[in-house]
C-alpha cells in the first residue's frame, strides 16, 4: 500500500494537537503542512536544526519540538504498517 501526503497529514491532524495550526500572540501560526514538512525535511534530508532555522524561519526549540510530535505521531500510528 501506498503512502500518500494526505494520508499522513490527516492522522497528523487527528492525533497530535500540537503540529495543528493554532493563533500565536501576533495572530499568526505555524500550519500543520508547515510544521509536519519540519520534521520531513529533517528525516529525508538528515540535515541539522540549523539548516532548518535558515530556510523556516524558526526557532530551533520549535523545530525540535516539531519534529519529536511528527515522529511520535507517525511511528504510532504507522509502525505496525510500514516500519518493522
Amino acid at each position: 500500500m501506498r503512502l500518500s501526503l494526505c494520508k499522513i497529514m490527516n492522522v497528523v491532524y487527528d492525533h497530535d494537537s500540537y503540529l495543528v495550526q493554532c493563533r500565536d500572540v501576533c495572530g499568526l501560526g505555524l500550519s500543520m503542512i508547515q510544521k509536519s514538512t519540519i520534521g520531513l525535511r529533517m528525516l529525508v534530508y538528515n540535515v541539522a536544526v540549523d539548516a532548518i532555522d535558515k530556510y523556516c524561519c524558526l526557532v530551533e526549540t520549535i523545530a525540535i519540538e516539531c519534529l519529536k510530535h511528527f515522529v511520535k505521531t507517525i511511528r504510532a500510528n504507522f509502525e505496525c504498517e510500514y516500519l518493522w
